[in-house]
Parts: C-alpha cells; structure tokens; sequence
C-alpha cells in the first residue's frame, strides 16, 4: 500500500524523532534496540512502528493531535487494569506517543484457525467488568480528554453533526445522499426522544471502546487484553 508523501509518519525528520525518543525509553529502562525499526501499520490518523529489542519486540503508536488522549488512556488503564492490558512502557502525552510491550496474537489470527464464539463468550464478561469498574472514574477520564458521548449531550453533538455537511460529504459518492441527509432530520427529535427513553433505565454510563473487534484484542496464554482506544468515548455501555 502506498501512502502519501505529505502524511508525518512518513516524513524522514519526523521518523528520527520518534526513533530518538525510543531509544532514550529504551536506555532508561537498561534495554537496548537489536535490528531495525519496522513501519508495518500506516494511516492517516495514526502509526504503529515495530522495534526489536533486548527485551524482545516492542510496539510504538502515535496519533493525530485529535486523538492524543490514546496514551494517557491506554496508560491510565494498564495501571488500573493491568490483567486485561498491554504492558505500557512510556509515553509522552503532549505528543500522542505510546510505548508498549509485545501483547501477544490478535485474537482475529487466532479465529482464523479455530472459528470459535467461546473467545468471545470469555472475553466479553471481562471488557464487561472493565466497564462496570471504570464507570467511577469519568471525571478522570473527561479530563484526559476522551470524547463525551453521554445521554444527555447526544442531541445535542447528533445536531451539531447535522450542521456540518461537509463532514457528512452530502452529495459526495463517499457520503451521504440528499434523501438519507433529510432522513436524519426527520428523526432528530426521535432521536431526542429515545436517549431519555434509555437514560430512565438509570444504567451507569462508563467507558466504551468504540472499536471493540478481533483485531483490537491480543490473546497469550488465555489472557484476554484490549488495546488501540483510539476512538473511545464516556457512553452508554448499550453502545458496545
């Protein structure tokens, strides 16, 4: 695949930077790289280099700024849930870099071999558990600056979305048509309406991944860990 020559991941200044700062993590911590560092994730929105190491293959991700809180998350949440996250080895939140240890297989390698659902009836309970957990903590996870996607704000950021087309892409082939445009209209006070049919229920709202799927889940000796929190959000756990 190739990728734009403007994208900063695949700028020469900025691959040294990143590079730099690994090896300084690596020093700090009396471990050393051993080969070369690898690229094989490119995206707009982020990277993910690979690095063989002393301590063996380590795994460095940056984002856009839009997404900067990533590395404070994923860090926050290793420390408070160490059983079902990668090991993060350093960050640097200002710059949206996260440092990780190697998480084992992504459990999507995994079901290509053994098509089995008890994966997910045994992975699920424990990102369930994370949720109930972390619904106490969402004044530490606002400041961190994860996205508020609560009940009562929903409306709210739904007309907000209204109002930008060009997000949308209305009557663009990628976006939406004038007809599901008008649509969404329609249904924006139903819309309205079915957030505070839901809020009754008085469920917690709490962290929700957003992106929860095969390839976002390593798998190592039956542990289950979740990872890349990029598009998470504080939601309604019906969400996930």
């Amino acid at each position: 695949m190739t990728h734009p020559s403007s994208l900063l991941w695949v700028q020469p200044t900025w691959l040294e930077q990143a590079s730099n700062w690994i090896e300084r993590e690596l020093h700090r911590q009396g471990s050393k790289r051993i080969g070369l560092i690898e690229q094989p994730h490119i995206r707009h929105w982020s990277t993910v280099l690979r690095v063989p190491t002393s301590i063996g293959d380590i795994y460095f991700k940056a984002v856009v700024p839009e997404l900067a809180y990533e590395s404070a998350l994923t860090q926050t949440l290793s420390h408070w849930y160490p059983h079902c996250m990668p090991q993060v080895l350093a960050t640097d939140i200002e710059q949206g870099w996260l440092l990780m240890s190697d998480g084992g297989m992504r459990l999507r390698e995994t079901l290509k071999t053994e098509d089995d659902i008890q994966y997910w009836e045994s992975l699920l309970p424990i990102y369930a558990q994370l949720q109930k957990e972390s619904a106490k903590h969402l004044n530490e996870f606002l400041e961190l600056g994860i996205p508020d996607r609560r009940l009562a704000v929903l409306p709210a950021r739904f007309q907000e979305l209204l109002s930008d087309t060009e997000a949308l892409a209305l009557n663009h082939p990628s976006g939406l048509s004038s007809l599901e445009y008008q649509h969404l209209q329609d249904n924006a006070d139903l819309f309205g309406r079915l957030c505070q049919q839901l809020a009754t229920f008085g469920v917690p709202e709490t962290l929700h991944h957003g992106d929860l799927h095969d390839g976002n889940v390593f798998i190592n000796d039956g542990r289950y860990r979740f990872f890349d929190w990029g598009d998470s959000s504080i939601a309604h756990p019906f969400f996930s």
